[in-house]
């Protein structure tokens, strides 16, 4: 890669942070994985306090549901929490632009934006979040290497630029275990904010954060890959539906446990 390449913004989010925090403390096995043990053992007692909050509650119910995996950081990520603390919708997100956000229903999206700003405030979120800042500055120093080999205008040149006033950025979330998603939303403006949320670190044998580009390098592009693919998908869906249908049917038994519980799942992974 050219010195000359554009470098991709890297960093965390507390929104996506505290979204998995309370899909941890739901037992949600996806999210429990602790990829940097003396960081995710500490939040654990932390929030051990919290672990039967309403929220905490409502996240076991809504994983019952299939609301789980990329869906869980898609909701953090259509949060706007003010200074005070008060939670709203992001209002410069579109409404219907998310397929990740898209699997809450209307009225799970309501429902669960009290419970979470009370968990917020109750448990100390943010006064623990702003304490995590070593690590997080850490992690985001080691994701570095990676992040220099990420080309932009690869993607450009083969998917073809993405609208005016979008917006790219890699967001790392330890808690989030070994997942990685390629979450992205429309913006009200038209633009597309690229958000893949990356949670497959691992640590050496003193602890530190480190991030292998071998190994994360492929995942990042396959995550960044989902928002050129998946818009792809929905626009010629008709077109597919019926035949997917019967693929996923077939292989329903394999595909499930993957966490592609549906047809367009399926094909989104299979695009990339």
């Amino acid at each position: 890669i050219e010195e000359t390449t554009t470098p991709v913004a890297v960093n965390f989010d507390e929104r996506v942070a505290l979204m998995a925090m309370v899909w941890r403390l739901a037992g949600d096995k996806p999210f429990c994985r602790k990829t940097h043990p003396a960081y995710c053992q500490a939040a654990a007692a932390y929030f051990a306090p919290c672990k039967e909050h309403p929220a905490v509650a409502k996240a076991r119910e809504y994983c019952q549901s299939g609301i789980g995996y990329d869906a869980v950081a898609a909701y953090g990520l259509h949060l706007d929490i003010a200074p005070d603390g008060k939670f709203s919708f992001d209002k410069g997100l579109a409404r219907q632009g998310d397929p990740s956000f898209d699997r809450w229903s209307e009225s799970q999206q309501k429902d669960f934006l009290p419970l979470l700003e009370d968990f917020y405030r109750r448990s100390g979120f943010r006064q623990w979040y702003q304490s995590t800042e070593a690590v997080r500055q850490e992690a985001a120093g080691a994701f570095e290497k990676v992040a220099a080999q990420i080309d932009m205008r690869w993607f450009d040149s083969y998917f073809g630029p993405l609208p005016e006033g979008s917006e790219v950025r890699v967001l790392l979330s330890i808690l989030n275990g070994l997942n990685n998603y390629g979450c992205s939303a429309i913006k009200t403006d038209g633009g597309t904010r690229l958000t893949p949320v990356i949670g497959c670190c691992m640590t050496d044998g003193e602890g530190h954060v480190r991030y292998k580009p071998k190994m994360v390098l492929p995942v990042v592009v396959h995550e960044f890959c989902h928002a050129y693919c998946n818009s792809l998908d929905a626009r010629h869906w008709s077109q597919m539906e019926q035949n997917a249908d019967s693929l996923f049917e077939m292989q329903r038994e394999q595909l499930i446990p993957q966490a592609y519980t549906t047809p367009q799942i399926m094909v989104d992974e299979s695009f990339v």
